[in-house]
């Protein structure tokens, strides 16, 4: 029989003038189907659930300053959501949020917004589970872990200085970053196979203005058929991806300004693509050991942009095209069968091609003023081709 259980600590009512501060809520409920709701409003409120067994619901209001929530759910298809947002004559800041979920078919959903500086710790234990965290306010700092199959994280930032932490463990992983603001850090670190990984910050999602500077995201992904999508609108932005395993794929994308872009990828099969529009001082560096990589570089209409492209392996090739002044382009192939193409138009530029292997191929296009280009092959059946127009 569902049972269901209000607990409601009133500090701050609209309509009247008493107030009653610091309260505490801490239930337990132990079997299945259980329904348990906490409404907490005013400052220093503290609320604490666990639900053991299956197919619980906990839902968690807090409205103000300085609450605290901890919920912990052990067993399968259980619900929690936790708000920790805006009363009617209050604002809401100063909030912690700790979820805990063990079992599988779990979902936790959690919502900080208003002011700011709160913190949210989510973790989840099982197959099949499934977070969400949404942050509307200044200086929030998320921490999500799920460890197990088939998990998904999705997460929304808005405003400036959030913090993003992502860990998944296991199987068939997703996680989603969606970002609006500045000075934001997001990391995601996936161990297990066929993860995937997403960190917007905007891009004319829901069809609003771009926004995010001074951003930061890195993605780590150890296993098998991964793959990275890191796409940043703004200034001063910087994306490390490092993939090991097989079969990975890498996409960075960088408008405006001062980008930095690294991917390292170990293992077979893997694909990196770096873009970096309109934007100067531009950096962008791809290292790939092992078979049937693919590299390709992409900086755009900026100046003194730098592109390295190392790979290592069997069957490798790499595309740089840079467009602008004062560029400079190095590429280095080792072992056999690689491909090397660089475009450069502009004025000012540089370009260097090492190859070391067997049937490797090198064409160096460079279109300006006062350019400079070296090629060197060691090895069997190589070819080069250096064109330089003005």
């Amino acid at each position: 029989m569902k049972k269901l259980v209000l607990s409601a600590a009133v500090a701050f009512l609209a309509t009247a003038s008493a107030m009653a501060q610091e309260n505490v809520s801490y239930s337990t409920q132990a079997g299945n189907g259980n329904e348990l709701a906490t409404t907490q409003k005013g400052s220093d409120n503290s609320s604490t659930i666990y639900q053991l067994v299956d197919e619980n619901t906990a839902t968690v209001n807090q409205w103000g300053e300085n609450n605290e929530s901890v919920l912990v759910q052990s067993g399968t298809d259980n619900t929690a959501s936790i708000s920790q947002t805006t009363g009617t004559l209050r604002v809401s800041n100063n909030n912690t949020s700790t979820a805990g979920q063990i079992g599988d078919n779990n979902e936790l959903i959690v919502s900080q917004s208003n002011t700011g500086n709160n913190t949210s710790t989510s973790g989840q234990v099982g197959n099949d589970n499934y977070t969400k965290v949404t942050l509307n306010g200044v200086n929030n700092i998320t921490t999500v872990a799920q460890v197990g199959n088939d998990n998904s994280v999705d997460t929304f930032q808005n405003y400036r200085s959030n913090e993003l932490t992502i860990a998944q463990l296991g199987n068939e992983n997703t996680a989603t970053e969606y970002t609006i603001g500045n000075f934001n850090t997001s990391e995601v670190i996936q161990v297990g196979d066929e993860n995937s990984s997403i960190i917007n910050r905007h891009v004319d999602k829901y069809n609003t203005s771009d926004r995010a500077n001074d951003t930061y995201a890195s993605v780590i992904q150890l296993g098998n058929l991964n793959e990275s999508d890191i796409q940043q609108v703004g200034d001063n932005h910087s994306a490390s991806i490092f993939q090991l395993g097989d079969q990975n794929k890498s996409t960075v994308m960088q408008k405006n300004s001062s980008n930095t872009t690294e991917i390292t990828q170990i293992g077979d099969s893997n694909r990196a693509t770096s873009y970096q529009y309109a934007g100067d001082s531009n950096d962008a560096t791809i290292s790939q050991n092992g078979d049937s990589n693919y590299g390709y570089t992409v900086q755009y209409a900026g100046n003194n942009n730098d592109a390295l492209l190392v790979q290592t392996g069997d069957s490798n090739w790499a595309v740089t095209n840079q467009t602008g002044n004062t560029h400079e382009g190095y590429i280095y192939q080792n072992v056999e069968r690689n491909q090397t193409s660089l475009t450069q138009n502009g004025d000012s530029h540089f370009a260097s091609v090492s190859q070391d292997g067997i049937y490797n191929r090198a064409t160096i296009n460079q279109s300006g003023l006062d350019h400079y280009s070296q090629a060197t092959q060691i090895g069997n059946n190589n070819v080069t081709n250096v064109t330089q127009s003005n």
